[in-house]
């Protein structure tokens, strides 16, 4: 009842329940979606979560990112 980490434990909750994790549903095929961070990052740093789902990240350029292969011809995303 007098524990000091009730109030952080709570607003951790309360936090974690008020903002759901930000999902992208993409459909079977090719997907186009937006790099919207407010720095450049490398692109196999941005894409590792999500890694083992993709075979083929394309920039605008034409350049690919094909983590099976653990080649970044991307490079950096830009902002």
């Amino acid at each position: 009842e007098n524990d000091p980490c009730y109030s952080i434990n709570e607003f951790i909750e309360s936090t974690n329940t008020n903002n759901q994790p930000i999902t992208l549903d993409l459909l079977s095929g090719w997907n186009m979606i937006g790099y919207s961070c407010t720095s450049n990052a490398n692109a196999s740093v941005v894409f590792a979560p999500i890694q083992e789902s993709i075979i083929i990240v394309k920039d605008g350029a034409g350049n690919a990112y094909l983590p099976e292969w653990d080649f970044n011809g991307i490079g950096s995303l830009q902002r």
